[in-house]
């Protein structure tokens, strides 16, 4: 996947030297979780998603890349399968057909990690485009995402990260419990880290305040 997603980066950005949509800096956030009902879950997960994908990426240029399955669990019919299509209405995509090979890090006994290859290979298809976004479309994905675990409809049964060229950050809402965001910076990062402070989940919160502690304390 990472080598695939690499060769299209070349092809969109060409001499920009942006290899990989991800970053060296991750934070996770704590969306629906609190809602008591599903809709309001949906609700809740659609608001605070929207506001960190506007700090995060507002409405610049980005990298799309979706991660497609034949089928979904929870969308077994594919009733929904074209629904972000709707929504990303002429923009051009590019589909590349896998599965594709998934890469993993372990530390050897000096501590240093080394890539491996799982033995199951990722049993889908890749789509990847480039484009400006508007947050309404933003908005209207990350609705889409929350409600499918809830079954709230229309819901996207497909896995999406967005990746702002010019920022080098990204998002990614993986359910209505939460989304990643991820830059190169952390200088990018800290304003975010600042302003929605309260909805860092707090499993991960540990290791998010030590990572901004450290750098600060070392320097940017």
């Amino acid at each position: 996947m990472k080598k695939t997603i690499k060769e299209e980066l070349n092809i969109l950005l060409p001499n920009s030297g942006i290899e990989t949509i991800h970053g060296e800096y991750y934070m996770r956030f704590e969306l629906g979780g609190e809602g008591n009902s599903n809709k309001e879950k949906i609700e809740q997960a659609t608001k605070r998603g929207t506001e960190i994908f506007n700090q995060v990426i507002k409405e610049d240029e980005i990298i799309i890349v979706i991660e497609e399955w034949e089928s979904e669990f929870f969308d077994p019919e594919n009733r929904n399968k074209n629904y972000v299509f709707e929504i990303l209405d002429g923009v051009d995509l590019k589909r590349v057909k896998g599965p594709f090979e998934q890469t993993y890090f372990e530390e050897n006994e000096e501590g240093v990690k080394i890539e491996k290859i799982f033995e199951d290979k990722l049993e889908c298809d890749l789509l990847i485009g480039k484009f400006n976004i508007k947050l309404n479309q933003a908005e209207a994905i990350i609705k889409g995402i929350s409600s499918l675990e809830m079954g709230g409809e229309p819901c996207i049964p497909q896995n999406i990260y967005f990746f702002s060229i010019q920022k080098q950050s990204g998002f990614r809402i993986y359910d209505d419990r939460g989304c990643d965001v991820w830059a190169n910076s952390l200088n990018t990062l800290e304003p975010i880290y600042e302003n929605l402070n309260s909805w860092i989940l707090e499993y991960n919160r540990a290791e998010i305040d030590d990572m901004f502690n450290n750098e600060i304390s070392g320097g940017f």
